[in-house]
Order: structure tokens, then C-alpha cells, then sequence
């Protein structure tokens, strides 16, 4: 075998992508990685390809499906920032994470692949460190909301030790304080070495330009929603997602947004943990929030006044024979409970026998892709504490064109498509739910 079929791909890819200046077509660089490493395999782009993903977010990201982008020739010079807490300002330690979540891999040690650099250009060392926190203030001033009192929770519960830089000396000598930021610069973006100019900002510094960060920030979400709706998983691999969205953003760089992690959560519609940025109203997402419907993310208006004068019109049909169908109508401050009854009288169900569940389908952004997120499960033989029995339809904020996804019997797991068809003012005298006769009566006014 000769020295040149010796070269791996993944030695010939890092090598390519080390002499990029800038974006390139898929296509081309492919050519000139089967210029070095010519390959006698069926489908020799595949195997370039298969990979070159291994690299994303390392040495490389896409822009689109036909372009990539070297990371070492766009990454330096962005910039983001980072509020310091109180425990980070009083005790002169950066937690490691969130902070740097995207802008390093995973696993790596902060003390061999992390470098910061003073406004100077003076390198400063990196130590690791400990950042304690104490919850017991914030707590204090919600005491009298508690059940039980203060002295009474667990240390355990008030107090966490985080991984955290040390950046005691810097911060003295920029005399920090809480709600200051820390802006970072991205000095140099390698595989094995990241280095980052840090500078500090000073709460009355940023305070007048608070409109333009946030719009910064709001950029960011939307940027990274928008490309979590078209992730084909549903969810973005944080250190793929993040410098792809550095790259999306290109533009001015002097006055970044909130970080990142801010950002998401002040959305409100995803979230992220240490591997992942996911829909908050996924099943991860449920699951971290710790509750078990969608229904439970609206529950900030369940004490508000339910509308009692809106029926909702559905056509129901079975999702594997869409010619069987009916149409219900049910008030919105009904309950799922009454949905679920209703429908199986329709369509000849057993009314006290297997559960019954309901999905939502959303679509995802403007394709014909949808996504389903629970609403819940319908118990109608016994009680049950996670059971959506009781909560009124109109909390799932419905519109005109929406569908559900609804499941008798979970063990035959028999498949229904709800549709709004309409929202409709309600008739005197008649009992709702019902089924309409076939064809419906006409003369009913249509209400928004």
C-alpha cells in the first residue's frame, strides 16, 4: 500500500479544512479531499461525508446542506457574554457551565484546551475552582409563602458546589460586582485549543444599551428555533447548534446579546441541557419541567374566567380510514374527559373500558412536518392523580385548523385525527357534547 492510501479521511478532511478561508461547496470539497485520499469504495462521496459530520462543530459547520464552513477562519473575533451572579461576583469564580456550553466539547479539561487572555493580551492562568451557593436569601424573602420554615429545609437544598474558574485576582482588580457582564471574545477556535479575551462591563455600562441587547438576544432565539424546527431528531446537539449560529449571525459583533442559555430561556419555547436544545414542550422537555402534559406550561391562566358562549366543531375520523368519519361539538370549558366520552359514543367504543389519550400536532415551521406534544391521558374508570379528566379544553388555547391526535385502548392503540373545523356561538337548548347528524344542519353564526 503507498503512503498516500495510508492518509485516513479524517486526516485529509482536518488538512482541507485547515487551508479554508472561508465557506465552500460540498461538492468541492469533496473533490479535493478524493484529490489526496482517492477512494475505490461504490459511493466514495458518502464515505468523505460520513466523516466529515464527525468534525461539526470542532473544525467545521454548515451553513446550509451545500456549504461548509471552516470554524478556525469565522469563529475568531465572536462574542457573547455572561451576567455574574452574586456567588460568582463575591467569590471570583465563573461557573464553567452554562457559561461555556457550546463553545467547548463536553468533555473537555478547561486547564489544557481553555485559554483566557486580559484586555492587555496577557494570558491569564486558568485554575479550576469550586463556586458554593446558597439559596437560603433568595428563600428568606419567600418565607412567608412556605409551608414549612426556613431553618427547617435541608442544606442539601439550599446549597450546591458548581465547577468554576478562578478569576479572583481579575475580578479584584476589575473591582466586579453582581450584574456585571463578562464579554468574551473569540481569540482562536481549534480543535484542541480555544482562547477567548475576556473584558469586563459594568452594570451602568450596558444599562443604556439594555433595547439593543435584547434584541440581540431574541436574534438568538429565533435563530436557534428556527433551525431546531427544521433538525430532523427534534432536537439540536448543542455543539453542533452553537457555532452554527454564530455563523447564521454573522454580522456586527461589538455589542452581543444576553448568552445564549438567557436567551432560550427567556423564549420560553425550548430548553437544553448539557447535551441537547430541545421544544419545552417535548417529552425531554415535559420531563425536566417535571410535569406530564402541555396543559401544565398555560398554568399561569388556569384560575382565568372560562368562556362558556364558545362551542368547538370537530370532524373526527380514523387516522388509518380517513372515510370514516364524524363531527362533535363540545363547549371549550367542557372537560377531556366529556372529549373522550363523546367519541366514543361516535364511533362505537367501550365508554368504561382502556384508556384514552390525547397529542397535539404542531407544525413544524412552514413545511409539511409535524411534531405531537402530549395533552394527556383520559382515565375513565378510576381517579388518578396525573389524569387530564378534569382540565377544560379551552386551556389548549385552540384554533381554527388545529388538530389532535386521539388513542382508545392503548393496547390496540386505535388512532383518531381531531380537526377545528369552527368556533361557534352556543345554541339555547341544546346539550352539548354531541354528535351531528350527517349532513349537519346549516344557520349556526360562527363566532372568532
Amino acid at each position: 500500500m503507498s503512503q498516500q492510501n495510508e492518509i485516513t479521511f479524517r486526516e485529509v478532511i482536518q488538512r482541507v479544512v485547515s487551508e479554508l478561508t472561508g465557506p465552500i461547496s460540498m461538492d468541492e470539497f469533496v473533490r479535493r479531499v478524493l484529490e489526496i485520499r482517492p477512494s475505490i469504495a461504490k459511493n466514495p462521496r458518502q464515505s468523505v461525508t460520513q466523516v466529515l459530520w464527525e468534525h461539526e462543530g470542532t473544525i467545521l459547520t454548515r451553513l446550509d446542506r451545500n456549504t461548509i464552513v471552516p470554524l478556525h477562519a469565522v469563529m475568531p473575533g465572536v462574542r457573547f457574554r455572561w451576567l455574574l451572579s452574586r456567588e460568582e461576583a463575591e467569590q471570583g469564580a465563573l461557573r464553567l457551565n452554562p457559561t461555556f456550553f457550546g463553545y467547548l466539547p463536553r468533555s473537555a479539561d478547561p486547564a489544557s484546551m481553555l485559554s483566557l487572555i486580559d484586555e492587555h493580551g496577557k494570558e491569564i492562568k486558568v485554575r479550576r475552582a469550586a463556586l458554593q451557593t446558597d439559596l437560603r436569601k433568595e428563600i428568606e424573602e419567600l418565607a412567608e409563602n412556605l409551608p414549612i420554615p426556613v431553618d427547617d429545609i435541608p442544606d442539601e437544598i439550599l446549597q450546591n458546589t458548581y465547577p468554576a474558574l478562578d478569576l479572583a485576582d481579575w475580578m479584584r482588580a476589575h473591582q466586579v460586582e453582581e450584574g456585571d457582564s463578562i464579554l468574551f471574545t473569540i481569540v482562536e477556535w481549534g480543535e484542541t485549543r480555544r482562547a477567548f479575551q475576556i473584558a469586563h462591563e459594568p452594570y451602568a455600562q450596558i444599562e443604556p444599551h439594555f433595547e439593543h441587547i435584547f434584541e440581540q438576544s431574541r436574534l438568538m432565539e429565533s435563530t436557534l428555533f428556527d433551525m431546531l424546527e427544521h433538525e430532523h431528531d427534534e432536537a439540536l446537539w448543542m455543539h453542533h447548534a452553537i457555532p452554527r449560529m454564530h455563523v447564521i449571525l454573522d454580522g456586527p459583533r461589538d455589542l452581543p446579546g444576553l448568552h445564549w442559555t438567557t436567551a432560550v430561556i427567556a423564549g420560553n419555547r425550548m430548553l437544553f441541557d448539557d447535551l441537547f436544545i430541545f421544544y419545552a414542550d417535548s417529552r425531554r422537555g415535559l420531563a425536566m419541567l417535571g410535569v406530564d402534559s402541555v396543559l401544565d406550561l398555560y398554568h399561569e391562566d388556569a384560575e382565568a374566567p372560562q368562556e362558556t358562549n364558545r362551542v368547538l366543531r370537530f370532524k373526527v375520523w380514523y387516522r388509518r380510514k380517513k372515510s370514516r368519519w364524524e363531527r362533535i361539538e363540545i363547549r371549550e370549558d367542557q372537560t377531556f374527559y366529556e372529549l373522550d366520552a363523546i367519541i366514543r359514543l361516535a364511533f362505537d367504543h367501550d365508554p368504561g373500558d382502556h384508556l384514552g389519550g390525547f397529542w397535539k400536532w404542531i407544525r413544524r415551521d412552514e413545511t409539511k412536518r409535524f411534531r405531537k406534544v402530549s395533552v394527556g391521558v383520559v382515565y375513565p374508570f378510576f381517579p388518578d392523580a396525573t389524569a387530564i379528566n378534569d382540565r377544560t379544553l379551552s386551556e389548549l388555547r385552540l384554533e381554527v385548523g388545529d388538530q389532535l391526535l386521539y388513542v382508545y385502548d392503548f393496547g390496540d392503540w386505535v388512532e383518531h385525527i381531531l380537526e377545528l373545523e369552527a368556533i361557534e356561538e352556543l345554541e339555547p337548548k341544546v346539550t352539548y357534547p354531541r354528535v351531528l347528524p350527517k349532513p349537519r344542519g346549516r344557520g349556526r353564526k360562527r363566532v372568532s
